[in-house]
């Protein structure tokens, strides 16, 4: 699009002549380098701004004329102008001219209005972005993608059945790198020539099953001798039996193993989600020899190892499996954080040096937890986690107490600040752990039924409740999940000897959460007295029964209150709580609003509140109880009922 000349002036043939051609780039530049030259913008801007002064006094030069009895100047170049008594035929002819031209200045300042808008593409910021900063923004969004892929990940592993998973992935994932890498030259060269922006491989391998060998054997290439992330998936349901199909996938998930194996000097933190039967071919491929294998180190820079071999094969087969694969990672000096779905005895690695460890499907069985936390005696971070969650009508768990002999050997776990069980049946070896292991730095407690998964913060779908399509049905609301769950025979006596080692004034302990446990509030004040340090409280009541006796009773609600000479737990900042027997006493009654009203104020250290109720009682709670959340939301406090916050507007 280029604009001609245009004729100001029939007398002197002044024209306005654009100095830019005005015509946009091609757009195939859009993949390349190219910027527009500043000059190039310039003068287009210019043409721009001489365009808009010529139609401006075209358009007063006509109302002039429009106005009989007044002198015009029609040209400022060479002096042309209409006297006030001028013959009305010339100046109606000059009138329509000048209208014209009006027309054609128009027409050619909406062209340039049309290039100016071709241009935007070629001038966005980022296009001058220096190569470095470029490269830092683009591995900011890889993390993001791939964080958020691996939390739909961990979604659909908490929230769908194993048969139903694979429907709700997207079909291929890639992440941000390979699209980013089809935008432009730049960004392809910054892209392709940055091997940390590829260090992070995630793998669907159902998802990829022709391309996949093609694009790691890239992703290996690109990332040149930078450290690895490795995310290796094979979502699959679990099969009656197989066939060629089966057969010839798992082939590609063991090249696919064999090709990561290849470089297992460079991997710093992995993520295995693939079948046994594939995990150990692929190893004993790659190291014939295992126990040679383990005696070197072929993972010198690995930190963090989370395998999950059970995904395929299936739950309870791991009792006829043979695991002596994984010790090819016992000599790994690095290695600290290990994630596994269960522990046997004859595992060879290095438990010693680990800081945290997580067991993802534990058995009923439990006997073999303490002697391994006697050979984790570095470990700051345990998590043990059941395998199922019993169903309503069989959710009554007994805890078997234990009683101690004098030939038990205590032991400590001198840096253990955190401890997690997320339980499905707790038996005798809970009350062993209390009685038998001493933490002297522990600073957080969780024990909780294994439907509670605080990191999504989200009820979870029962496997077996589905709809007409399959899909299945969430709960709303993870305290109706709750309903009916409990757990009783709790060893008291243990968990009391458990926290009183150190000593109420030495106590370590700074958060506690224990939920669906039958517990008696005479019980709860000596716990509490124990624990004077801590801050974040969580409680939840047995819910959907009242044949228990509430928790929150009034003499322990008056022990806590902060009116009190020596109230309980004076350094709470925290308190997350759901009620069901105690329903009367805190809620309707106000005795528990009374107690956290007495926490709040300029001295106090409360700045959590969280009330949790089933949705049938949370219908009964006074107005005058809402309207005193509210003001304590006014006093700068975060209160929420039943995960709504109380706005403090």
């Amino acid at each position: 699009m280029s604009i001609d000349p245009i004729t100001l002036c029939t007398r002197c043939n002044h024209c306005i002549e654009p100095k830019s051609a005005h015509r946009p780039p091609p757009s195939h530049l859009l993949r390349s380098n190219y910027f527009p030259p500043k000059d190039e913008l310039d003068d287009m801007a210019y043409d721009r701004l001489a365009f808009d002064v010529a139609i401006r006094e075209a358009q007063i030069r006509y109302s002039t004329l429009q106005e009989s009895g007044k002198e015009c100047v029609l040209c400022n170049k060479c002096g042309f102008h209409l006297e006030a008594n001028v013959d009305l035929d010339l100046a109606k002819r000059e009138a329509e001219r000048l209208s014209g031209l009006m027309d054609e200045l128009s027409l050619a300042r909406r062209k340039m209005t049309q290039c100016a808008e071709d241009y935007k593409p070629f001038m966005v910021p980022v296009r001058r972005l220096p190569p470095d900063l470029l490269e830092h923004i683009f591995y900011i969004h890889r993390d993001n993608d791939i964080t958020l892929h691996m939390e739909q990940l961990s979604e659909l592993a908490s929230n769908y059945p194993l048969a139903l998973r694979q429907s709700r992935l997207r079909r291929v994932w890639l992440p941000s790198p390979f699209s980013l890498a089809h935008t432009c030259c730049l960004w392809r060269d910054v892209v392709l020539s940055r091997p940390r922006l590829w260090d992070t491989i995630v793998l669907n391998i159902r998802r990829l099953p022709r391309a996949i060998l093609l694009l790691l054997r890239l992703w290996l290439r690109l990332s040149r001798d930078t450290f690895l992330t490795v995310y290796i998936t094979d979502h699959v349901a679990l099969l009656p039996r197989w066939t060629d199909k089966d057969c010839h996938h798992n082939k590609i998930v063991q090249n696919v193993l064999a090709l990561l194996l290849d470089h297992s000097h460079r991997w710093r933190r992995a993520s295995l989600d693939v079948a046994w039967g594939c995990l150990d071919t692929a190893i004993r491929m790659h190291f014939p020899d295992l126990s040679a294998a383990g005696a070197s180190s072929n993972f010198p820079n690995l930190e963090s190892l989370d395998v999950d071999w059970l995904s395929r094969s299936g739950i309870g087969e791991s009792t006829s499996i043979n695991l002596s694969f994984l010790s090819i990672w016992q000599h790994s000096p690095r290695l600290r954080t290990l994630s596994l779905p269960e522990w046997f005895n004859e595992m060879e690695l290095p438990f010693s040096q680990l800081s945290s460890i997580t067991i993802t499907r534990i058995p009923d069985s439990g006997t073999w937890i303490l002697p391994m936390l006697r050979s984790c005696w570095n470990v700051e971070h345990v998590a043990l986690i059941w395998s199922f969650f019993r169903r309503r009508d069989q959710s009554m768990n007994i805890f078997t107490d234990y009683t101690p002999d004098d030939d038990d050997d205590i032991f400590v776990l001198p840096r253990l600040s955190s401890f997690q069980i997320r339980f499905d049946t707790l038996r005798q070896w809970i009350a062993q752990l209390f009685y038998l292991v001493i933490t002297p730095r522990l600073e957080s407690i969780v024990i909780a039924p294994r439907i509670v998964d605080t990191r999504q913060r989200r009820a979870i779908a029962l496997s077996d409740q589905v709809d007409a399509e399959g899909s299945p049905i969430p709960t709303t609301d993870i305290i109706d999940v709750l309903s009916g769950i409990r757990f009783e025979g709790w060893p008291e006596n243990a968990f009391l000897r458990f926290l009183s080692r150190a000593g109420p004034s030495f106590s370590s302990l700074r958060s506690l959460s224990l939920t669906a446990i039958v517990l008696s509030d005479t019980y709860l004040m000596k716990v509490f007295e124990l624990t004077p340090n801590l801050t974040d409280l969580t409680l939840y009541e047995v819910l959907g029964q009242n044949n228990y006796p509430p928790i929150w009773s009034p003499q322990l609600l008056q022990r806590m209150d902060k009116s009190q000479s020596a109230p309980l737990l004076p350094k709470l900042g925290s308190l997350h709580v759901a009620v069901e027997a105690s329903f009367h006493f805190f809620v309707v009654v106000q005795l528990g609003i009374a107690m956290v009203k007495s926490r709040v104020g300029s001295k106090s250290k409360l700045r959590t509140f969280t009330l949790r109720c089933r949705s049938e009682l949370a219908k009964e709670i006074p107005d005058i109880v809402m309207a005193r959340l509210h003001g304590i939301a006014l006093e700068g406090r975060l209160v929420e009922v039943n995960g709504t916050r109380i706005s403090c507007a």
